[in-house]
Protein backbone atom coordinates (compact mmCIF):
# COMPACT_ATOMS: atom_id res chain seq x y z
CA UNK A 1 0.00 0.00 0.00
CA UNK A 2 1.35 3.44 -0.94
CA UNK A 3 2.96 5.36 1.93
CA UNK A 4 2.18 2.51 4.35
CA UNK A 5 5.39 2.97 6.26
CA UNK A 6 4.93 6.74 6.35
CA UNK A 7 1.34 6.37 7.60
CA UNK A 8 2.49 4.18 10.49
CA UNK A 9 5.37 6.46 11.42
CA UNK A 10 3.27 9.59 11.25
CA UNK A 11 0.36 8.03 13.12
CA UNK A 12 2.62 6.67 15.86
CA UNK A 13 4.32 10.02 16.35
CA UNK A 14 0.98 11.82 16.26
CA UNK A 15 -0.49 9.62 18.95
CA UNK A 16 2.56 10.19 21.12
CA UNK A 17 2.36 13.93 20.70
CA UNK A 18 -1.37 13.99 21.41
CA UNK A 19 -0.72 12.08 24.59
CA UNK A 20 2.04 14.47 25.54
CA UNK A 21 -0.23 17.46 24.99
CA UNK A 22 -3.00 15.86 27.04
CA UNK A 23 -0.54 15.35 29.90
CA UNK A 24 0.67 18.91 29.82
CA UNK A 25 3.69 18.15 27.66
CA UNK A 26 5.67 20.66 25.62
CA UNK A 27 4.12 22.58 22.73
CA UNK A 28 4.57 20.64 19.49
CA UNK A 29 5.19 23.64 17.25
CA UNK A 30 7.65 25.03 19.74
CA UNK A 31 9.50 21.75 19.75
CA UNK A 32 9.82 21.55 15.99
CA UNK A 33 10.75 25.21 15.56
CA UNK A 34 13.36 25.10 18.31
CA UNK A 35 16.71 26.36 17.11
CA UNK A 36 20.16 25.16 18.02
CA UNK A 37 23.54 26.71 17.42
CA UNK A 38 24.51 24.25 14.69
CA UNK A 39 21.41 25.09 12.67
CA UNK A 40 21.97 28.80 13.16
CA UNK A 41 25.53 28.51 11.86
CA UNK A 42 24.39 26.51 8.86
CA UNK A 43 21.69 29.02 7.96
CA UNK A 44 24.03 31.98 8.23
CA UNK A 45 26.43 30.40 5.76
CA UNK A 46 24.08 28.80 3.23
CA UNK A 47 21.56 30.38 0.86
CA UNK A 48 19.00 28.92 -1.47
CA UNK A 49 15.70 30.63 -0.84
CA UNK A 50 13.89 33.92 -0.99
CA UNK A 51 13.99 35.65 2.35
CA UNK A 52 10.61 36.39 3.85
CA UNK A 53 8.45 34.79 1.16
CA UNK A 54 6.27 32.96 3.65
CA UNK A 55 7.33 34.18 7.06
CA UNK A 56 10.48 32.10 6.69
CA UNK A 57 14.03 33.28 6.19
CA UNK A 58 15.45 30.05 4.94
CA UNK A 59 14.81 26.86 3.06
CA UNK A 60 18.37 25.77 3.65
CA UNK A 61 20.16 22.91 5.34
CA UNK A 62 23.53 22.12 6.83
CA UNK A 63 24.68 20.18 3.76
CA UNK A 64 23.64 22.76 1.17
CA UNK A 65 20.46 24.10 -0.39
CA UNK A 66 17.47 21.80 -0.62
CA UNK A 67 16.64 23.65 -3.85
CA UNK A 68 19.10 24.75 -6.55
CA UNK A 69 17.96 26.54 -9.70
CA UNK A 70 19.59 25.20 -12.88
CA UNK A 71 17.94 27.09 -15.75
CA UNK A 72 14.89 29.16 -16.64
CA UNK A 73 14.79 31.21 -13.46
CA UNK A 74 13.78 30.58 -9.87
CA UNK A 75 10.23 31.90 -9.63
CA UNK A 76 9.14 28.53 -8.22
CA UNK A 77 10.50 29.67 -4.86
CA UNK A 78 7.66 31.12 -2.85
CA UNK A 79 5.33 30.95 -5.87
CA UNK A 80 2.25 30.12 -3.76
CA UNK A 81 3.31 31.88 -0.56
CA UNK A 82 0.71 34.09 1.08
CA UNK A 83 -2.22 32.85 -1.00
CA UNK A 84 -5.54 31.91 0.55
CA UNK A 85 -5.31 28.14 0.38
CA UNK A 86 -8.90 27.66 1.50
CA UNK A 87 -10.12 29.51 -1.58
CA UNK A 88 -7.72 27.53 -3.75
CA UNK A 89 -9.07 24.30 -2.29
CA UNK A 90 -12.50 25.28 -3.60
CA UNK A 91 -11.17 26.17 -7.04
CA UNK A 92 -11.51 29.93 -6.51
CA UNK A 93 -7.83 30.70 -7.27
CA UNK A 94 -6.99 29.30 -10.70
CA UNK A 95 -3.34 30.31 -11.16
CA UNK A 96 -0.42 29.91 -10.92
CA UNK A 97 -0.24 26.21 -11.73
CA UNK A 98 2.79 23.93 -11.88
CA UNK A 99 3.33 20.68 -13.82
CA UNK A 100 6.32 18.62 -12.66
CA UNK A 101 8.46 16.42 -14.90
CA UNK A 102 11.21 14.37 -13.27
CA UNK A 103 14.28 14.44 -15.54
CA UNK A 104 16.79 12.57 -13.37
CA UNK A 105 15.63 10.44 -10.46
CA UNK A 106 16.01 7.17 -8.57
CA UNK A 107 15.31 5.46 -5.26
CA UNK A 108 19.00 5.71 -4.35
CA UNK A 109 19.46 9.26 -5.62
CA UNK A 110 19.34 11.91 -2.86
CA UNK A 111 19.03 14.70 -5.44
CA UNK A 112 16.60 14.75 -8.37
CA UNK A 113 16.54 16.99 -11.41
CA UNK A 114 13.06 18.34 -12.13
CA UNK A 115 11.43 20.54 -14.75
CA UNK A 116 8.54 22.74 -13.60
CA UNK A 117 6.19 24.15 -16.22
CA UNK A 118 4.75 27.20 -14.50
CA UNK A 119 1.45 28.55 -15.83
CA UNK A 120 0.71 32.22 -15.14
CA UNK A 121 -2.62 31.84 -16.92
CA UNK A 122 -4.26 29.50 -19.43
CA UNK A 123 -2.14 30.77 -22.32
CA UNK A 124 1.21 31.76 -20.82
CA UNK A 125 3.80 29.45 -19.27
CA UNK A 126 7.54 28.99 -18.92
CA UNK A 127 9.85 26.17 -17.84
CA UNK A 128 12.28 26.12 -14.93
CA UNK A 129 14.74 23.30 -14.29
CA UNK A 130 16.04 22.76 -10.78
CA UNK A 131 17.62 20.24 -8.44
CA UNK A 132 15.87 19.17 -5.25
CA UNK A 133 17.65 17.18 -2.53
CA UNK A 134 16.38 15.15 0.42
CA UNK A 135 18.61 16.92 2.91
CA UNK A 136 17.10 18.23 6.17
CA UNK A 137 14.82 21.23 5.70
CA UNK A 138 15.49 24.18 7.98
CA UNK A 139 13.04 27.06 8.32
CA UNK A 140 12.76 30.24 10.37
CA UNK A 141 9.51 31.27 11.98
CA UNK A 142 8.18 34.81 12.36
CA UNK A 143 10.26 35.33 15.53
CA UNK A 144 13.50 34.42 13.79
CA UNK A 145 13.82 31.05 15.47
CA UNK A 146 15.13 28.24 13.27
CA UNK A 147 14.36 24.55 13.36
CA UNK A 148 14.55 21.41 11.28
CA UNK A 149 11.28 20.05 9.93
CA UNK A 150 10.77 16.52 11.23
CA UNK A 151 10.55 13.43 9.05
CA UNK A 152 7.09 12.79 10.52
CA UNK A 153 5.90 16.21 9.34
CA UNK A 154 7.31 15.62 5.85
CA UNK A 155 5.61 12.21 5.77
CA UNK A 156 2.27 13.78 6.70
CA UNK A 157 2.68 16.37 3.96
CA UNK A 158 3.45 13.66 1.40
CA UNK A 159 0.30 11.83 2.49
CA UNK A 160 -1.86 14.94 2.09
CA UNK A 161 -0.33 15.67 -1.32
CA UNK A 162 -1.24 12.15 -2.37
CA UNK A 163 -4.85 12.64 -1.28
CA UNK A 164 -5.39 15.87 -3.22
CA UNK A 165 -8.11 15.83 -5.88
CA UNK A 166 -9.19 18.42 -8.44
CA UNK A 167 -12.47 19.95 -7.24
CA UNK A 168 -15.63 19.36 -9.24
CA UNK A 169 -15.83 22.97 -10.38
CA UNK A 170 -12.37 22.84 -12.01
CA UNK A 171 -11.88 21.39 -15.49
CA UNK A 172 -9.35 18.56 -15.47
CA UNK A 173 -7.90 15.88 -17.76
CA UNK A 174 -9.07 12.90 -15.73
CA UNK A 175 -6.43 10.15 -15.60
CA UNK A 176 -4.41 11.70 -18.43
CA UNK A 177 -1.37 13.70 -17.38
CA UNK A 178 -0.29 16.65 -19.51
CA UNK A 179 2.04 19.63 -19.21
CA UNK A 180 -1.05 21.81 -18.71
CA UNK A 181 -2.76 24.08 -18.26
CA UNK A 182 -5.41 21.64 -17.00
CA UNK A 183 -4.53 19.40 -14.04
CA UNK A 184 -5.33 15.68 -13.82
CA UNK A 185 -8.07 14.49 -11.47
CA UNK A 186 -5.52 13.20 -8.95
CA UNK A 187 -2.67 15.70 -9.20
CA UNK A 188 0.04 14.09 -7.05
CA UNK A 189 -1.19 10.51 -6.91
CA UNK A 190 0.95 8.28 -9.15
CA UNK A 191 1.33 4.57 -8.45
CA UNK A 192 4.84 3.26 -9.17
CA UNK A 193 5.65 -0.40 -9.69
CA UNK A 194 7.50 -1.90 -6.73
CA UNK A 195 10.77 -3.74 -7.27
CA UNK A 196 10.54 -5.46 -3.89
CA UNK A 197 8.26 -8.24 -2.68
CA UNK A 198 7.73 -6.79 0.79
CA UNK A 199 7.81 -3.39 2.40
CA UNK A 200 7.41 0.04 0.92
CA UNK A 201 8.40 0.81 -2.65
CA UNK A 202 11.78 2.61 -2.32
CA UNK A 203 11.16 4.79 -5.39
CA UNK A 204 7.71 5.79 -4.09
CA UNK A 205 9.20 6.70 -0.72
CA UNK A 206 11.88 8.83 -2.36
CA UNK A 207 9.28 10.51 -4.60
CA UNK A 208 7.29 11.46 -1.51
CA UNK A 209 10.39 12.95 0.11
CA UNK A 210 11.18 14.96 -3.01
CA UNK A 211 7.61 16.23 -3.46
CA UNK A 212 7.30 17.30 0.18
CA UNK A 213 10.37 19.49 -0.30
CA UNK A 214 9.11 20.93 -3.57
CA UNK A 215 5.93 21.86 -1.72
CA UNK A 216 7.92 23.76 0.89
CA UNK A 217 10.18 25.50 -1.64
CA UNK A 218 7.17 26.77 -3.61
CA UNK A 219 5.26 27.95 -0.54
CA UNK A 220 2.56 25.45 -1.42
CA UNK A 221 2.59 24.13 2.14
CA UNK A 222 1.43 26.50 4.90
CA UNK A 223 4.15 27.17 7.49
CA UNK A 224 1.96 25.62 10.20
CA UNK A 225 2.36 22.27 8.46
CA UNK A 226 5.87 22.00 9.91
CA UNK A 227 4.03 20.20 12.71
CA UNK A 228 2.50 16.77 12.19
CA UNK A 229 -0.34 18.04 14.35
CA UNK A 230 -1.37 20.08 11.30
CA UNK A 231 -2.54 16.84 9.74
CA UNK A 232 -5.68 17.37 11.79
CA UNK A 233 -6.30 20.88 10.49
CA UNK A 234 -5.89 20.61 6.70
CA UNK A 235 -7.39 17.61 4.93
CA UNK A 236 -5.60 18.24 1.64
CA UNK A 237 -3.81 20.82 -0.46
CA UNK A 238 -5.14 22.48 -3.57
CA UNK A 239 -4.88 21.02 -7.06
CA UNK A 240 -2.51 23.50 -8.70
CA UNK A 241 0.66 21.38 -8.53
CA UNK A 242 0.68 18.03 -10.30
CA UNK A 243 2.94 15.28 -11.60
CA UNK A 244 3.20 15.46 -15.37
CA UNK A 245 5.74 12.78 -16.29
CA UNK A 246 8.92 10.84 -15.56
CA UNK A 247 11.59 10.90 -18.26
CA UNK A 248 12.24 7.18 -18.95
CA UNK A 249 15.88 7.96 -19.72
CA UNK A 250 16.30 9.65 -16.34
CA UNK A 251 15.87 6.62 -14.06
CA UNK A 252 19.17 6.26 -12.17
CA UNK A 253 18.02 3.40 -9.95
Amino acid sequence: MKHHVMYVAAATALCGLLAACANGGPDVNGYIQKANSAVENAISGVTGSKAGTNGSDGLTNAAGPVYTSISGGSSLQGLFAGQNQQKANYGQIAYPRVALEYLSYGANQPCWKVRATIWANAKRSHDEVFQICTAPVVMRDATGQAGTISDQALGTIAYKLDQTRAPMNVANTGEQRTRGPLPPARPMNVALMSTTQVGANPLQVRLDEINARIAYVSGYVPFGDTSIMSGLSTAFYDYRVWIHAFDPAGNRG
